[in-house]
């Protein structure tokens, strides 16, 4: 009997354990939700994102360093009427953004957008809105323009993409130049896939460069833990992702002759001429996009060196 006794004062107090371990979890969860909120709060208002209070918890150094405050402007956001515009236009005018992703836990990601294709929905077969259909998978392409639309392709990877004015339009992401936030995606990238249950012999780490890091829409999404809990997301008020640009107070868009327009990637099942239309647009010279067409490439170059004479 005494025995018996014993293991139940245990198992209480370790239950005690695990609901004071979960509190704690908590709490931890909802102050760093409030210090975000706070962070934009401030930057909103105008006042320094960066607390400057030393005897309060939520201004120490390591958590500023965390939610990387420093590093983030507000001000620098695009607004909503940015994505606003026509599908093609919008998948030009992305270049050169920055996409700015605030992981699960705090960690600021960011990448300069150096790769995007336009589905422009009704007569496009390329686009999952043809015809005007709207299912509960491309419900956000009729959504408020701004908002974020991922599925899944060959089972496992992300796509990211945003829509636009024009009912089931929608500008896809494929490929990122990472400038912040480097060593998360990478570990992101050598983590995806793999099954924590079961142990398996370790093995050399790929020499995997940065500018392999998020070229393609899939490695993209996995580089900035993107998945469907993104979904239907408003890119202009949410606090976890955004479009910025890229310099303070500088507001203007890459210039057309450093912009490759070139067919998109994977759709020839559709057939002409949506499969060879030019919606694919990227930035010239950049070794991070997906799939270089070299011919337009060319084209880019003689452009730049005519206008240079």
């Amino acid at each position: 009997m005494a025995s018996k006794r014993s293991k139940y004062f245990n198992d209480s107090e370790e239950n005690s354990k695990i609901r004071t371990t979960r509190k704690r979890y908590s709490n931890s969860q909802d102050e760093n939700s409030k210090f975000v909120k706070e962070y934009h709060k401030r930057a909103n208002s105008g006042e320094s994102a960066i607390c400057t209070d030393e005897s309060s918890s939520k201004c120490d150094n390591s958590r500023n360093n965390l939610i990387g405050m420093n590093n983030i402007s507000s001000m620098n956001r695009v607004k909503d009427a940015f994505y606003d515009i026509p599908c093609i236009e919008l998948a030009k005018r992305l270049l050169g953004k920055v996409l700015v992703r605030i992981d699960d836990d705090g960690t600021v990601l960011k990448g300069k957008i150096v790769e995007t294709e336009s589905y422009l929905g009704g007569d496009d077969k390329a686009s999952f809105s043809y015809n005007g259909k709207m299912t509960p998978r491309n419900k956000p392409m009729f959504m408020k323009p701004g908002t974020t639309f991922i599925y899944i392709t060959y089972g496992m990877y992300h796509c990211f993409n945003i829509s636009c004015q024009g009912d089931g339009a929608a500008v896809l992401l494929r490929a990122l130049e990472p400038i912040e936030g480097i060593e998360r995606i990478t570990q992101n990238r050598l983590e995806f896939g793999k099954n924590k249950k079961t142990p398996s012999i370790p093995k050399k780490k790929p020499d995997m460069k940065v500018f392999q890091l998020c070229n393609g829409p899939g490695k993209l999404c996995v580089g900035f833990n993107i998945d469907r809990t993104l979904n239907e997301k408003d890119l202009g008020s949410w606090d976890r992702m955004w479009i910025e640009y890229l310099n303070d107070g500088d507001h203007s868009d890459v210039k057309d002759d450093l912009i490759v327009i070139s067919k998109r990637i994977g759709i020839d099942s559709v057939g002409e001429p949506w499969s060879r239309s030019p919606l694919r647009f990227y930035l010239y010279d950049c070794p991070s996009v997906s799939k270089r067409d070299k011919l337009k490439e060319e084209i880019v170059k003689q452009n730049l060196l005519n206008n240079t004479n």
